[in-house]
């Protein structure tokens, strides 16, 4: 089976849409989520694989979940969540990691999944010629009394990743040299913890 590289993992298809635009087709692909996922830690199985969001993203990796994942099965080498830059896509990507250390952990220690974190401010001065971005309040608060301590930036506040130009996507998320792709790793041993009723992933 021929795999593509990577799957971005985005919040709807406002989000799916921008970057569909933007990625690379021959080797890469986005997936979007119908929803948020459950939270997998505090659910029994039965809800899991009932779950929309759930269902849609086992559908997508192709490698099976819980006992029965298989990463040599997966359809993806790499997969990057990517969720918004507010604070419920903050809470959608840990439902997410905590999906994927749970259902799908062989992925997790083989090193294929990653974040990807978009920025909260997009700073512009001088018609657009100089931009900066910001991943926090305090780099906002640095940037304005460095870089633009003498100008008056235009200053954008993200939401989601909808907002992005596909310039922007490409330079930001979709591009893995530029060190804004974070893999995950997980704090637990394959099987140590499930929900009530989930299978086992014991020996991954």
């Amino acid at each position: 089976m021929t795999i593509r590289e990577e799957l971005f993992v985005v919040e709807g298809k406002s989000a799916a849409s921008t970057i569909q635009h933007a990625l690379h087709r021959p080797t890469q692909a986005v997936h979007a989520m119908q929803g948020k996922v459950v939270n997998a830690s505090k659910v029994p199985n039965s809800r899991v694989m009932a779950n929309p969001a759930c269902r849609g993203l086992f559908a997508a990796l192709g490698c099976g979940a819980g006992s029965d994942c298989d990463p040599t099965r997966v359809n993806y080498a790499r997969v990057i969540l990517l969720t918004d830059p507010d604070p419920d896509g903050a809470h959608a990507r840990a439902l997410l990691i905590d999906l994927f250390d749970r259902y799908l952990h062989p992925l997790l220690s083989n090193g294929m999944i990653y974040a990807a974190i978009p920025p909260l401010f997009r700073l512009s001065a001088d018609s657009g010629r100089s931009v900066d971005y910001a991943w926090s309040d305090g780099q906002l608060r640095s940037l304005q009394r460095g870089t633009f301590a003498q100008r008056q930036p235009e200053i954008t506040r993200f939401k989601g990743v909808a907002q992005f130009t596909s310039d922007e996507c490409r330079a930001l998320f979709l591009n893995a040299g530029n060190g804004r792709q974070v893999r995950l790793v997980s704090s637990r041993p394959a099987g140590l913890v499930a929900p009530p009723g989930a299978p086992s992933t014991a020996g991954a």
